[in-house]
């Protein structure tokens, strides 16, 4: 895929998807798989790996990502505080906020709700659905790394 079919893919601008590509290039060095990505100027990205060699440079880059490491540290305590998790990540409290609409819209289908309240966000749900959700979350990230 060049650069531009990722923009449109991704609706994100040419910046944000060479930033994306510098931390993927980043994560190949860091498991010592430097010839997974090939980068050619005016070319752009070639990605020489498998499926496995994609799973392995996927985890940690979702690992950084704002939504993941906001949902992991919701399903493992309950509730965050909402100027810790902003302040830790140097991120504005308005898109954290932005973020809990999105996941509140689509968790409505498993009746799991997403609430900001006194400063903290929460989420809450039956002890089924939440076990179920936090099983097949923490499964889809790490499925196949063993």
């Amino acid at each position: 895929m060049t650069t531009q079919e990722l923009q449109q893919d991704s609706e994100k601008n040419g910046n944000t998807i060479i930033k994306y590509c510098a931390i993927v290039k980043d994560e190949a060095e860091n498991l010592n798989k430097e010839d997974l990505i090939h980068h050619k100027k005016g070319k752009g990205n070639l990605f020489n790996g498998n499926k496995k060699d994609c799973q392995e440079l996927l985890i940690p880059i979702i690992h950084k990502s704002l939504s993941f490491d906001l949902l992991q540290q919701l399903l493992l305590k309950g509730m965050v505080s909402l100027n810790h998790f902003s302040e830790e990540h140097f991120t504005d409290p308005i898109t954290i906020h932005s973020m809990i609409k999105k996941f509140h819209k689509h968790s409505k289908v498993v009746d799991l709700t997403f609430q900001i309240f006194n400063g903290y966000i929460r989420i809450s749900g039956s002890e089924l659905t939440m076990r179920y959700f936090t099983y097949t979350f923490f499964w889809y990230i790490c499925k196949g790394t063993a």
